[in-house]
């Protein structure tokens, strides 16, 4: 479990140092709310996980971030990333 709170942890911190809100909390039922907003249209989408599933939220909130937030910091490094990891797999 700590893996997986540190990976929410870790994307949630990045999104927010890039300028999207972001953020996640516990349901009393046990389940993890998150979501992603700004500003200008607050938040713009967010989703449900089992509390188990805290890489699932990370994801999401990493795929949601750079389809909502095309332009941002956050996604045009994800997409220079995902270069990188698309030539070594190429190379390898």
């Amino acid at each position: 479990m700590v893996c997986m709170e540190q990976t929410l942890l870790r994307t949630l911190k990045a999104l927010n140092d890039s300028g999207i809100c972001a953020a996640a909390r516990m349901l009393s039922d046990g389940r993890v709310e998150v979501w992603l907003g700004d500003a200008e249209w607050g938040i713009r989408s967010s989703a449900l996980f089992a509390g188990a599933e805290l890489d699932a939220a990370a994801r999401w909130l990493y795929e949601n971030a750079v389809r909502l937030y095309p332009q941002s910091p956050f996604a045009r490094t994800a997409r220079l990333i995902s270069r990188w990891v698309a030539t070594a797999v190429q190379q390898s």
